[in-house]
């Protein structure tokens, strides 16, 4: 569980297109409940569920506020079975995606996205369910 994290990239820092917070092999019941991210432009994404054969699960994802950072807010790669979003805002200035994910996570409940090129894109589809 992490609870009440606060991450703000640094203007002039070159992240190398990397994710800023990364979830990945095998890990199980993670939990990241009140997270708030800004300014990592040049990273890949701001949280990055890792799928795969050795792919994250059981992720719950709570109050998360990502603000004009990584081009793809939140990335769910493929064989994750349990992702549950839920009070999830993400606000960018020219952003690719605020939630990417090889299939529709489980549970999403209050999102709110503004100022993406393809807010929602689910297994290489745009969804247009959330406005």
């Amino acid at each position: 569980i992490v609870n009440h994290f606060t991450l703000i990239g640094k203007k002039n820092y070159d992240y190398k297109k990397n994710p800023i917070i990364a979830i990945q092999y095998k890990a199980r019941n993670i939990c990241l409940k009140n997270v708030y991210s800004r300014g990592f432009k040049t990273g890949s994404t701001d949280i990055r569920v890792f799928g795969g054969n050795q792919h994250a699960d059981q992720v719950y994802l709570k109050n998360i506020i990502v603000e004009d950072s990584a081009p793809i807010s939140l990335d769910i790669g493929k064989n994750v079975k349990y992702v549950s979003v839920e009070d999830f805002t993400a606000i960018a200035v020219n952003g690719k995606h605020a939630l990417k994910a090889a299939k529709r996570p489980l549970k999403i409940m209050n999102a709110s996205f503004k100022g993406y090129t393809t807010p929602v894109l689910i297994n290489n589809e745009p969804d247009h369910s959330f406005k």
